[in-house]
């Protein structure tokens, strides 16, 4: 795990009531010195629930303003908060010695997760373009190359793994 710190926020929702919030999660949060809305804790990182502002529900909010690691200094808790059914946002903020990043979790779907050089650069791979334009055209035969794929997909499969997911807005 790296030495560099930077501000870690995860986002985790439909989170209705916060016994809602799946067991392992908060076992994690726990392990971490970390409170739940004002609970006692040991660490600078903090959680609480905050209403969306559409009125469905409850998003957890985690913050860690000096996460040591980046994101994956908190894989476990993203794990149980996705196993327990929840979407669940993260973003890395970065600092001076590394790159920004975020990632998004969908229950039983696959991570996106993106790197930001700088507000102008984010970098995907060629398997990554070709994989979203097989989601998107499942009639690209099992032997075709990018080279086979419309440049219109192309654009379009692009603009799907550029764009940040939707996440709620809050109170």
């Amino acid at each position: 795990m790296s030495d560099f710190r930077s501000e870690i926020t995860i986002l985790a929702w439909p989170v209705t009531r916060r016994d809602h919030i799946p067991s392992a999660a908060r076992a994690e949060l726990r392990s971490e010195g970390v409170g739940l809305d004002g609970e006692p804790g040991g660490s600078g990182a903090s959680a609480c629930l905050r209403r969306r502002s559409d009125g469905r529900g409850r998003v957890l909010v985690f913050k860690d303003p000096e996460a040591k690691g980046g994101l994956e200094r908190y894989r476990q808790l993203i794990e149980a908060l996705v196993e327990g059914g929840l979407q669940v946002y993260g973003v890395d903020g970065g600092c001076e010695d590394y790159d920004a990043e975020w990632e998004y979790h969908a229950p039983g779907e696959p991570r996106i997760a993106r790197t930001c050089n700088s507000a102008a650069e984010t970098t995907i791979s060629v398997g990554e373009l070709f994989d979203a334009c097989r989601q998107a055209d499942t009639t690209l035969a099992e032997s075709a190359t990018v080279a086979d794929v419309a440049p219109t997909e192309l654009g379009a499969a692009a603009r799907r793994l550029f764009a940040e997911p939707p996440v709620p807005k809050l109170r």
